[in-house]
């Protein structure tokens, strides 16, 4: 503001002047550092984001990461979701002293394991082979070092008691619950004829006179 000034010596002598008083308010607030952690897996909102500011002219500082909808004293934020975030810091007595930045929290894990070759392919087999026995197989996970194999099968029927069809699914979890699945189809099919157990009657020739043979009884194996 505006102020007068009177100076009176011992004479009782005076003299008036006036003076200006400008308040200067400098701001050196600054972020110098803003670091997360990631969510560990999607939905745990666990990640957190810690902000380091600096500034000599502040009375204090307060944090945001809402955009500076709300503010806080402390400078880490925790139980927070992936995502970006808008990161603000104040000096408290002076709320236009501000510095801005974002800040993104990441998620850890959010892909499939990965199955480890070799994988089984699909075959087709005679039903007088047999059946060939499910392999063990393994994942690799990004984040999860003992991802989890489960193997479920299930049997279809063919065309003939003796035609069907194997499925075999493979399903790979990591801690997160992201997976993936391998599928091998086993066909078994019947493609062999039966075999006559005896010698079979041949073409005969027989006059009309001659009685007509008896048909033998003829067995098969399949």
């Amino acid at each position: 503001g505006t102020y007068e000034v009177v100076a009176t010596d011992a004479n009782g002598c005076t003299a008036n002047a006036s003076a200006t008083l400008v308040l200067v308010c400098n701001c050196d607030i600054d972020i110098t550092d803003v670091v997360s952690t990631p969510e560990t897996c999607p939905g745990d909102n666990d990640g957190t984001i810690t902000i380091t500011a600096t500034c000599t002219t502040c009375t204090s500082i307060e944090y945001s990461i809402d955009g500076g909808t709300t503010f806080q004293p402390g400078n880490l934020f925790s139980n927070l979701a992936s995502g970006i975030y808008a990161v603000k810091v104040r000096d408290t007595a002076n709320p236009v002293c501000m510095d801005e930045t974002s800040a993104t929290v990441a998620v850890t894990d959010d892909l499939p394991p990965v199955f480890d070759p070799p994988l089984p392919g699909d075959v087709t087999i005679s039903c007088s082979d047999p059946v060939p026995s499910a392999p063990t197989l393994t994942a690799t996970d990004n984040v999860d070092p003992n991802p989890v194999v489960t193997l479920s099968e299930s049997q279809t029927p063919g065309d003939c008691p003796q035609e069907y069809t194997i499925t075999r699914t493979w399903t790979a979890t990591d801690a997160c619950g992201n997976s993936a699945q391998h599928t091998q189809t086993i066909s078994v099919v019947d493609d062999t004829a039966p075999v006559f157990n005896q010698p079979l009657p041949q073409d005969l020739i027989v006059s009309c006179s001659d009685p007509l043979p008896l048909p033998p009884t003829v067995t098969a194996t399949d």
